[in-house]
């Protein structure tokens, strides 16, 4: 074929006038678009998490079908709950737990940590038993008939943070937070290596508070001031409350001492500085 034509086909759709000049020679071609056929089916998503709601509806739903099938919750098997889990998006071990935890705790807030389970964590945790996921299947054993309720986090959790006597709960003094500043500008968001350097604190509670005094501190910024400036304004005001407390109680009558602040002034520059009215 020419290879005029071979252009004019090519172009014979756009421009009449290509048509009339050249018309096509060869049947056109038609091509066929290939058949799909049946989509896959996609399996389903399960969540991990609960909505307030979700949790009261599933309760319910399992309720009404212990009264349709004269059953008990106690006496529901994991088929059952195959059932019952249907049209919800947790899988139906997923809803087994949580109607079960409902069902012992009596309320719909199940997560809440019973006495037994407080006294049995203490009594294990005596023994000298040290790993957590142990203690958790444990717990679940001897309080929960063997269902998976509590993890080894959160019996790590609960006892850091509400049950260990020797965890200091109180208020934060300046010592603590000039520790925490400090070594938040050498380690940065490392919280568990923080919470080494400071005793009787957990790692959750000096995350806490290193974060609160951070966002003090940039408020208190100016546009123009880097963040490590503001800190160390903050570690040098905590350290000079220090020396000032420190003063105080030196020269209180009832520390039997009398010194006048002329005479405090030639122990120490930083304490004549400590000590200076503002």
């Amino acid at each position: 074929m020419d290879p005029n034509q071979v252009f004019a086909y090519m172009f014979s759709g756009v421009n009449p006038y290509i048509q009339q000049v050249y018309p096509q020679t060869w049947p056109s071609v038609t091509v066929e678009q290939p058949s799909l056929g049946k989509m896959p089916v996609t399996s389903k998503k399960y969540h991990r998490t609960w909505k307030k709601n979700q949790v009261e509806e599933v309760f319910n739903l399992t309720t009404r079908f212990c009264q349709t099938h004269n059953r008990r919750i106690e006496d529901l098997s994991l088929r059952d709950f195959e059932s019952i889990a249907q049209n919800f998006e947790q899988t139906p071990e997923q809803v087994m737990i949580k109607v079960n935890e409902i069902n012992r705790s009596g309320t719909l807030r199940p997560g809440i940590w019973s006495q037994a389970e407080d006294d049995l964590l203490k009594s294990v945790l005596k023994k000298g038993l040290e790993k957590w996921g142990q203690i958790a299947n444990i717990l679940n054993k001897e309080v929960h008939k063997g269902l998976k309720i509590r993890t080894g986090k959160q019996c790590k959790e609960r006892w850091n943070n509400y049950l260990n006597p020797e965890v200091n709960r109180g208020p934060w003094c300046e010592e603590e937070d000039i520790v925490a500043l400090e070594n938040y500008k050498i380690h940065g968001n490392k919280w568990s290596v923080i919470s080494k350097c400071i005793s009787n604190r957990t790692e959750s509670a000096v995350k806490n508070r290193i974060k609160s005094l951070i966002n003090k501190i940039k408020q208190d910024l100016s546009t123009m001031d880097d963040l490590s400036v503001g800190i160390d304004r903050v570690i040098a005001k905590k350290k000079s409350n220090m020396i000032k407390h420190e003063i105080k109680d030196s020269v209180s009558p009832r520390s039997g001492m009398n010194y006048s602040i002329a005479s405090l002034q030639n122990y120490s520059p930083t304490f004549s500085q400590a000590c200076m009215p503002n």
